[in-house]
């Protein structure tokens, strides 16, 4: 199937249909105008192919210029741009009509983040920015199923609209391969055409974004997995406001992209605090062996859904009424969050079971256990069924590798704190406190018995380690101390 001659479309006068208006963008295959559409009364955009003023570039560019406008139309989906028709001017030259997208590229948006405009960085939030590559997603993935791949996705290629449109554009180099899995894949012997095969050692795409297959120009060996890369590339340049390659000239661009020299988007630019988790997606999906990203798109944006969901791989677990979910004295190093029913906290204080409180859905027990190494202070016991989260220090690493650098800076600093206070929280405040009292009541008692004649002197003497030593067990206090300090005192004059 060759790609439609131009001279089989329908060359009635423009004039007629169109207003053709301001020159809005342009590329290397040809030049975006605002139009306006007579009949329909509405503003669209017109993409017209350039003259190179080579005969023999001019018909490859017009094959591509075709194949572009006839993908582009039959890849119907919500983010990629529709075209309405195809067409020659009254001179001659071969245009097509898409929609026109009210707002900006992708590559602008970047450009007012990195100058710190104010107006940008309160729209576009990390979130926002991973809302709009979530859409980018959708697209390619869409693309793929129906055996095509797009080979040059960045951000100059991405229209981000007023009300949250989300557009991939310029799929001018896009390519048909061989095991798209999907029955509703498209009839792309069109993009398989043997004037659109490329020469093997052909560099095809934008050297800041390249994937080290399509950098070292094995054409044969660009797939899914490219575009995965490319996908990589362009959310490291909206996250980390640089694109992953740099060098002075293309050639050290394509060895930059050819070797994956580069560093993770978290070490570019560590201003934007740039989470490890999300750090690590783009680096996976930026492998330099096409085996160690993501296999497909959907396996990407998964990774995506659950950092923005703030998803844990946790699975709930559920206890009948009357378990144990935690034992007062044993050492334990999780947390439970409640999901649902209740739980009752007991503590034994002079060999009784005394209820401290009820804790129900959304309450998190057990939390020391995951930042001191201390004995649980009390038994926790399901008062029904109730289902749980288990949050281990695994876990929570996980979810605070998630945050922002500073946040989980916060995290760990408040950690620390709330630690110093329970290492430094006096025993008799959280433990038994009924033997001090005891000891406490037997002393006064001794003393009124002592000062009423009750007893003698001669036998009220207690002996010096005695007497720290009670002191000590008394006040819950270290006896070194309390005998340093009873011998600072006797030392005083």
């Amino acid at each position: 199937m060759e790609p439609q001659k131009p001279g089989s479309f329908s060359d009635r006068s423009v004039a007629a249909s169109y207003d053709i208006q301001a020159e809005i963008a342009r590329g290397g295959m040809g030049k975006i105008h605002r139009a306006f559409d007579k009949k329909l009364q509405r503003e669209l955009a017109m993409k017209v192919l350039l003259d190179t003023g080579d005969r023999e570039k001019n018909q490859k560019l017009l094959r591509y210029f075709i194949a572009e406008a006839q993908i582009t139309a039959k890849l119907e989906h919500p983010n990629i741009v529709p075209v309405h028709e195809i067409g020659l001017l009254d001179e001659g030259t071969i245009y097509f009509t898409m929609k026109l997208v009210a707002g900006e590229s992708l590559s602008h948006v970047i450009k007012e983040l990195k100058k710190g405009n104010e107006e940008y960085l309160r729209k576009y939030t990390m979130h926002q920015l991973l809302v709009i590559f979530r859409k980018v997603c959708d697209a390619i993935a869409f693309a793929h199923s129906r055996g095509i791949i797009h080979r040059d996705i960045k951000p100059d290629n991405i229209m981000v609209g007023h009300y949250g449109e989300v557009l991939l554009m310029d799929w001018g180099i896009a390519k048909a391969f061989v095991d798209a899995p999907s029955p509703n894949r498209l009839d792309t012997r069109l993009l398989r055409s043997p004037k659109l095969e490329e020469q093997e050692g052909k560099i095809c795409g934008t050297p800041y974004y390249l994937s080290p297959e399509q950098a070292a120009g094995l054409t044969k060996e660009v797939d899914r997995t490219s575009d995965i890369y490319l996908l990589g590339g362009t959310l490291y340049h909206m996250v980390a406001l640089y694109p992953p390659h740099v060098g002075k000239d293309v050639l050290e661009l394509l060895a930059c992209a050819t070797n994956g020299n580069f560093p993770s988007p978290q070490e570019r630019n560590p201003a934007r605090q740039i989470s490890q988790e999300l750090s690590r997606i783009i680096m996976k999906a930026m492998a330099r062996k096409k085996e160690n990203r993501y296999q497909s798109v959907e396996e990407l944006a998964g990774d995506i859904d659950n950092l923005m969901s703030g998803h844990i791989a946790s699975r709930p677990v559920i206890f009948k009424t009357g378990d144990f979910l935690i034992h007062q004295g044993e050492m334990g190093k999780e947390a439970y969050t409640i999901l649902r029913g209740s739980v009752e906290v007991f503590q034994n204080i002079a060999n009784k079971s005394v209820l401290l409180a009820t804790m129900g859905t959304g309450d998190i027990v057990g939390e020391m256990g995951l930042i001191s190494l201390a004995k649980r202070s009390a038994d926790v016991v399901a008062n029904e069924e109730t289902e749980v989260l288990v949050i281990d220090e695994k876990l929570l690493k996980q979810v605070l590798d998630r945050m922002p650098p500073w946040m989980e800076k916060i995290t760990s600093t408040l950690v620390r704190r709330l630690q110093a206070a329970n290492d430094k929280m006096h025993p008799l405040k959280v433990g038994d406190p009924v033997y001090h009292i005891l000891n406490q009541l037997g002393m006064m008692c001794s003393l009124m018995a002592l000062k009423s004649g009750m007893i003698n002197v001669e036998d009220y003497r207690v002996p010096w380690p005695t007497m720290a030593q009670e002191i000590a067990v008394s006040l819950a206090l270290d006896a070194g101390k309390v005998e340093a300090i009873l011998q600072n005192l006797l030392a005083t004059e």
